[in-house]
């Protein structure tokens, strides 16, 4: 999702939607049940952009929600 700000700043928010370890992924897409998969974990992100002094500045933080 992307937010503007305003004309020379914006917003983009990531957020995981679903990780899942599959099992045996060359042989099909069964997934692995939660107490056998290996614990991968999923991130949100979200950025900030602004322009400002002839240039670009980013901000990004990352989280588990």
């Amino acid at each position: 999702m992307y937010f503007r700000d305003a004309v020379d700043a914006g917003a983009q928010r990531a957020p995981r939607l679903r990780i899942r370890e599959m099992a045996n992924p060359d042989e099909g897409e069964k997934e692995k049940a939660p107490e056998e998969a290996n614990g991968f974990f999923g991130m949100a992100t979200w950025w900030r952009m602004e322009e400002l002094d002839g240039g670009v500045y980013l901000q990004n933080e990352s989280g588990d929600r």
